[in-house]
């Protein structure tokens, strides 16, 4: 009976809308690198995302892809990079636009390690944890 009680609160208050609200997160900041001999504005204009603008936390990869795609149909090149960080001093979101300009260059990764040295389980845990407190 009391485990029945249980699971109809617990079922009420998930559907609260409050509760059920996706979180979301303003756009504080779109920078560009690799800009020289590129139409900067041109692709600001075309950009699905501006500054101010609310996103959801799970539409990030989304509008990466976006960002990407408009890039690409703004300047009929693919841009070296796209990538959305949190956060700036104020919790808003960060995204770095890497255009094929004259002045980027590409670098090399160094390879891959081969060796068994690993991180201890209770880091990786500690680091997931800090993840999931960062965008829950």
């Amino acid at each position: 009976m009391v485990t029945n009680l249980f699971l109809a609160v617990l079922v009420l208050l998930s559907a609260h809308p409050i509760l059920a609200q996706e979180k979301s997160i303003t756009i504080g900041h779109i920078e560009f690198f690799g800009t020289a001999g590129m139409d900067v504005q041109r692709i600001k204009n075309e950009l699905p995302v501006h500054i101010g603008d609310e996103i959801s936390v799970t539409s990030v990869p989304d509008v990466k892809d976006h960002i990407k795609q408009s890039v690409k149909e703004a300047i009929h090149l693919e841009p070296t990079d796209v990538a959305m960080l949190c956060c700036d001093n104020q919790n808003r979101l960060v995204a770095f636009i890497g255009l094929p300009g004259k002045n980027y260059r590409q670098f090399q990764y160094n390879r891959s390690p081969k060796g068994s040295a690993q991180l201890a389980p209770q880091v990786l845990t500690i680091y997931r944890e800090a993840m999931d407190l960062l965008l829950p």
